[in-house]
Parts: structure tokens; sequence; C-alpha cells
């Protein structure tokens, strides 16, 4: 049973699609900040390491005791195995960001003889390292070195004295560097260039993202690093000659996007720089168009803010801070896809799929070097958001980043692939909080209904369905009580403005309980259909699927001849199993579902759920979740009530009605009120603090009340932080097919009325609401794919 957006503890079970990236192990490398000769160093050393393209540089200051902490959230979150230190980074950070053997790179020079090939392969050679292009030139094409690596021959059967020049032709830039020159270069496609050479016999070269859609005016970044989509590789980094952070930037830039023939490019602060970046600019050809949008990205790690403003004023180009651009790099592999039967969230698969095998050759695989692939295997639709206690597991073994990354080893090999459950990631991304997620008892009510239903949480859209649900719970005449505390409190002034029916609403609730099955009420067809406000068909249709998914329960009204007591009994002990005398099969409900007085009570999971109020929670994850999608991967997944500890305290610090996980492992929070009236000051004040305390990108309120019954407090949006916070009433919880935002509209904004689009829509009514949701259940007893399927087969009138 697929419950999703519901974070469960149940294993992964069934067939799934599985995406397979094989790849030689990669590497984030460190560089000494301020030596432009160790850069060149390394630099060389990655074009001479299989898929050393993807491989990110890191620049560090000597003597510091770690990198900066958002390179190292970039580095988490790219397809690396590890971190070579080189002494500059001290070995405890190396340790705490590598799995084990993560250093065994393999050398470029037995791909490029396996594959057979003679390239002409594009240096920097022919640029001085004085010249103020050096950089750039170095970023772009990369250089190879002169003399054999004996040690590494040797280790891959190729003769010793074997040298780049021998295999590939390497040519020099014999022409003076500058920016119509380094454009040129890059536009011809009859040759590679060094950094492009490391991807040889790896047929994918995956990629950061583009913008494919609309221009964004949301004021929600959901954590989403909507400046980087803006921009996506059209990028050109300003630098100082002699940055080695810069030549780290545009190098890191350009790997993100697989080293494209075009942008990212790095131009250097001389006397013609005006000049430069206007051609950048105007020269088309080194740009990628996508999208609806086309902007530029200028950006430095070496030249000030303002410098780049006043430089970028004449032309169209956007000064943007790089952090906002740099991103994970996704590297180079060999890409297929199978499906794969999970049990209790492992699987079995072969160490390579017959692709790998075409690619990479029989030969190769079956050696001994095959030993040192990684394979990463993720699951579609369950991506894995990026998480530090994910990546690794105890003794620096991998772990999972987007998916299980295994070691694989021979041909004739098994690999066993496990997939954490829902709430394990929880509770990973908990603490790398440093905190203890668990859920509530509310949480769990709201799973357990979640459960009854099937995860068709569509079936709860509707006022109607939650006025009888709110009936069918209540204990015996608390209706009447409740109606009549309404009717004292209008004319009462005994305590103040609204306090006052919250004050006493609640502590007749404290009084009543939650009241056991046999204490609550029953009614029969008639009455629930007056409830839903649903034609008959349409209500037959909603009893049918609660009565089928034990949401109710369906039975009949005894009454003893005797004494005149009243009782209600479950159908299987008033009426036994029929069996048809045609097909032999058992009659589930041979009388229809109203020609017996059948009277229907709630089932144990829904009395529980309503007696914690968590409709409204449940409802505000189906909203969310539907507006974000589950294709993109935007939600993994949500849970309806967690408790959060410090770690090593047993003191909850924080109750979320509502935790959304977000694809990037970001949380959304949410406070979830039946009754607007419910939310106060200090509820808010909770729910920011935790927020601060969770780092979220966005916090919620929810009611099923209707938006004209809410205060100026469910208007808010934004903390006292500047954090978004959006507000969703009953406008959005009961909207049915809870489409996301076009052009130029906001995500969750609020609604006064039904009407989501007035551009587009006629505006609803409540009772068009309602019709919406009748006929959405009858559609929902038809086979609608059976006009695609078997068209002939419909029945027409």
């Amino acid at each position: 049973m697929d419950l999703w957006p519901l974070l469960t503890d149940d294993g992964l079970t069934g067939v799934h699609s599985v995406e397979r990236q094989l790849r030689p192990r990669t590497v984030g490398v460190a560089v000494r900040s301020g030596s432009v000769a160790d850069a060149t160093e390394v630099v060389t050393a990655l074009c001479t390491d299989w898929a050393g393209g993807a491989m990110p540089l890191i620049p560090v200051t000597p003597g510091a005791p770690s990198m900066d902490e958002r390179m190292e959230r970039v580095l988490l979150a790219s397809n690396i195995d590890g971190i070579k230190g080189r002494g500059v980074l001290p070995e405890d950070v190396v340790d705490r960001l590598s799995d084990r053997y993560a250093t065994r790179t393999q050398w470029l020079l037995r791909q490029l003889v396996e594959a057979g090939d003679r390239p002409r392969v594009q240096t920097c050679r022919g640029v001085s390292s004085d010249n103020p292009w050096y950089i750039g030139y170095l970023a772009v094409f990369g250089d190879l070195p002169d003399g054999p690596n004996r040690e590494s021959n040797r280790w891959n059967d190729l003769r010793g004295d074997l040298t780049f020049a021998d295999v590939v032709d390497v040519e020099t830039v014999d022409g003076d560097p500058s920016a119509a020159d380094l454009v040129a270069r890059i536009g011809e496609f009859d040759r590679a260039t060094a950094v492009s050479s490391t991807r040889t016999r790896l047929a994918t070269g995956m990629s950061g993202g583009y913008n494919q859609g609309l221009p964004s005016s949301s004021r929600f970044s959901w954590g989403q690093r909507d400046v980087s989509a803006k921009y996506g590789p059209n990028i050109l980094v300003a630098y100082e000659p002699g940055s080695v952070e810069d030549l780290a930037l545009i190098w890191n830039l350009r790997a993100r996007f697989a080293h494209p023939n075009k942008f990212p490019l790095a131009v250097p602060i001389t006397g013609s720089i005006e000049q430069d970046l206007e051609f950048f600019a105007q020269e088309s050809s080194a740009h990628h168009f996508f999208g609806l949008g086309h902007d530029l990205a200028l950006t430095s790690c070496s030249v000030s803010r303002d410098r780049l403003n006043t430089l970028a004023a004449a032309t169209d180009l956007n000064v943007v801070d790089p952090w906002e651009l740099l991103g994970e790099i996704p590297g180079y592999c060999v890409s297929s896809a199978e499906v794969v039967q999970f049990s209790e969230g492992e699987a079995t698969v072969a160490a390579f799929s017959p692709n790998e095998i075409k690619e990479l050759g029989h030969e190769y695989l079956g050696s001994s070097h095959a030993t040192w692939l990684t394979l990463t295997t993720t699951v579609k639709n369950s991506r894995l958001p990026a998480s530090p206690a994910m990546r690794r597991a105890r003794g620096q073994r991998p772990g999972y980043l987007h998916g299980k990354v295994s070691h694989v080893g021979k041909l004739d090999e098994f690999v066993t692939l496990q997939h954490p459950t829902g709430l394990e990631v929880l509770r990973a991304l908990a603490t790398d909080r440093s905190l203890q997620a668990r859920t509530s008892t509310p949480g769990k009510a709201a799973e357990h209904l979640i459960r009854a239903a099937g995860g068709e949480l569509s079936m709860f859209t509707s006022a109607g369905v939650t006025r009888l649900l709110t009936e069918l719970t209540r204990r015996g005449h608390a209706s009447l009580v409740k109606r009549r505390l309404d009717q004292y409190l209008a004319g009462s002034d005994a305590i103040p403005g609204d306090a006052r029916y919250d004050e006493l609403s609640a502590k007749l609730d404290q009084a009543l309980g939650v009241p056991d099955l046999d204490e609550v009420g029953y009614m029969n067809f008639n009455r629930l259909k007056q409830l839903l406000d649903l034609s008959q068909n349409e209500a037959t249709r909603w009893i049918d699927w609660a009565v089928r998914q034990r949401v109710l329960l369906r039975g009949v009204e005894a009454k003893c001849p005797h004494c005149a007591h009243r009782q209600w009994r479950t159908l299987a002990d008033a009426i036994p199993e029929l069996v048809c005398h045609g097909c032999g099969l058992t009659i589930d409900n041979p009388f229809g579902p109203h020609k017996i007085d059948y009277q229907y009570r709630a089932s144990e999971a829904l009395l529980r759920a309503m007696g914690h109020d968590v409709l409204s929670a449940i409802l505000a994850i189906r909203h969310i979740s539907r507006i974000f999608g589950r294709r993109d991967g935007a939600v993994f997944g949500a849970y309806p009530g967690v408790e959060l500890l410090e770690l090593g305290s047993k003191t909850v610090s924080a109750e979320i009605d509502v935790l959304v996980v977000l694809g990037n492992g970001q949380w959304l929070i949410g406070e979830c009120k039946t009754n607007a009236r419910g939310l106060n000051e200090n509820e808010l004040s909770k729910l920011w603090t935790a927020a601060d305390r969770v780092n979220a990108p966005a916090t919620f309120t929810a009611t099923l009340d209707r938006s004209t019954n809410c205060s100026n407090l469910w208007k808010i949006t934004e903390d006292p932080n500047g954090r978004p916070h959006f507000a969703l009433t009953a406008e959005h919880l009961y909207d049915l097919q809870a489409m996301g935002p076009t052009y130029d509209e906001e995500f969750f904004a609020w609604r006064d009325d039904w009407v989501r689009r007035p551009a587009r829509v006629t505006a609803k009514t409540e009772d068009g609401v309602g019709k919406e949701f009748g006929s959405f259940l009858l559609r929902k007893a038809e086979d609608l794919r059976k006009r695609m399927r078997a068209p002939w087969d419909e029945v027409t009138e």
C-alpha cells in the first residue's frame, strides 16, 4: 500500500524502478589558497584521473582547522567518495568526510587505451602562469603531464614509459589569450579538452539543474536554491589574477554542469575588463538558452561586490553571491535503470547491469580494477535527501546519497541494496540538527486513520465529511452541551473577548474526555447523507468506501421486546455471511446500502483520530504535498505529529503538528487547529521558536474554518525574523484539485473565497465545491483509463 506522503517505519516492499549510476571513485581535493603553482599541480593531476573533471576543488588556507562549512555542505551532496587532504586539511576532517579507500581513484590513461581512439586534446599549454588569463584557460582546458607515471602504468598493466602524448594529440594555445580566443576554442567540437577527456567511457555526464519553468516571483524559496535555478550554467566569474579561490569556484561551477563547451567561464580583471564583460554578455554562442527567461550571473570570490556592481552596470549581467550558485556536483557515470523487487527494505541486484557491461566491457569489469568502482542506486519516487548521518555508516563504510552507495566487485557477484524507511530518514535528519525526533500520540492516531483510509486523503476533502466525522465521534449529548455553551457565551461577558469560548470549551472537552466506542452514537443512511450534503448515489459511494476501509462500521439496531433497550450490533453479528447460489462467491452487501435500516458508527481508528483533532493536520499534509508534487522529489514525506528533544534530553522541547520533509532535507513545520479561534500569539511564538531551532525555510498554520472566521493572526505572512509564513484555511484544505501556482502567482496565497484562479476559473461557491466533491466520488467508481486502454469497449448512450 502506497501511503505517500505519510512517513512510516514500513520497509520498502514491492516492485520499484531503480536508477543505477556506476562510476570510478572520486574525491574532493584540497588546494592551497594563494598558490597558483599548487593549484596547477592539482588540476593537472585531476586531468590524469578517470572522472577527474567531476572532482571538486577545496581551497584551504594552510593551517586552518577545517574548510568553509558551506563548502562542506556542497561536498556532502556531491557524488564523491571522500576527500584527498594533501596535508592541507587535518586528518580528522578527511576521515570524517571519507569512505574507506576513497582515494583509490583510477588512472585515465588505461581508459584512453581501452577506448582505442586517438583524440585531439586541447590544453592550456602556451599560456604563461603569469598571464592574467591563465586561471580562466586552466579551468576550461586543463593540462596533461609530459612524462610517464611508471607506477600507475604498472598498476594498470600498461607499458612503463607510456605517456598521454602516445595516445592523444596534445594541442597548445598558439595565440594571444583573450575573451574571443577562449570562446572560439571552446566552440571547436572536433577536439576534446584535457578536462573533458576524463569522462572517457563514462556515457553519462550528470548535470546540475537548469531552469526549465516559468520565472518565479514567489517569496518562498523552500531551500531549493532558486537563484541557482534562475541562472543555470550562465555564469561568468570575474577574478583577480592569481586568485586560487576563484579558480576553485569556476572549476566547481563547470564541474556542476559537466564542463560544457559554453558558460560557466572566467574573465580576469584587467584594463579591458569592461570590453570583455560586454563581449561575453553579447556573444550568444557562449550562452545556454532554456526556459522562458534568460539571465546571466556575474560573481567572484576575489572582487568586491561594489566593484562587480559597477562593472555590471553597463551590461545585462546580474551580480550574484558565489555561494548562491555553487551546488552539488553530480559527476560522470554509466547510467542505467532496472526493475527491482524489494522486501522489507532490501533487494538483491547484479553487481553490473547489461548496459554497464556493454559500455565498459567484460574484459575490464572482469579485472581487479573493477573492484574500485562505486554503484549508487536511487529508487524512483523515493530519492533520499542528503544527510550527514545517512551518508556514512560506522567504520567509514558508504551509506546513502539519494540512494544506496555500494562498492561493487566482480562480474559474477551480487549487491544487496537497503533503503531506509521514511521515519528512519526523519530521525537521521533530526540527528543532523542535534535533535531526537519521535512520533507523538496525536501523530500516531493520525497515522492510523491514514492507514485505515489506504492513503486516499482526498476522500476527506469536504466540509460535509468533516461535519459527519465530528458528529459520529462525539460522546452522547456532547453536541447539545456545546450548542448550549455557544448560546450562553453569545450574551455573556464573564470572560472577555474570543478567549471565553476557548477557555470554557477546552475545559468542557477535558471534562468529557475521549469517548469509548460503546459511548458514541450511531446513525442511519439518511442522517449520514444529510450531514455529507451529497446526493444518494454520491453518499452511497463515500459510505461504501468508508465501510470497506473500516473508517466506519456498518451494523443494525436491535431492540429488546422485553425492556425496550436499544443496542448496536455489527452486520456480521446480526446477519450471517451469504454465499451466491449462482457463482459460489460471498456477497459482501446483499441488501444494498439502505434497504435494511443500517446504522453506522465510527471505527476505533476514526474515534482516536478525531479525539486528537488531527483532521486539519491530515488535510494540510495532503494540500502541501499535492501543490509541490511527488514526481520531481520536492516533498520526501510528512508526518502529522512529531516531538523534538535535544540529544541526550528526556524533555520535549517542541511539539510539531505537521512536519513536512522537503526533497533537500529541510523541514516545513506547521500548527494546526480545528477552529480558527484556537490560534493565539503564544502558539505562534512556540512555532517560530521551533522553526529557528531546525532552520525551517517556512512555517504555516492550518484550520478547517473558513477564512471569514479567521482573525488577523492568520493573515501574518512572516515571523519576526522575516521567515515566510502562510495560512491554510478551509478554502485550501477542501480544494480537491490542489494545483500549484502558475506564472506570477504565489504559493499558498491567502484565499478570501473558494475561487482559486479568478483570471481563468469561474468563481466557486461553497455549494459548487460540494458538487465537485460529489462528482469526484462518482468518477472514482469508474475505470477512467478505459478510454485510452480499450476505447472499443466503452458503453455509449
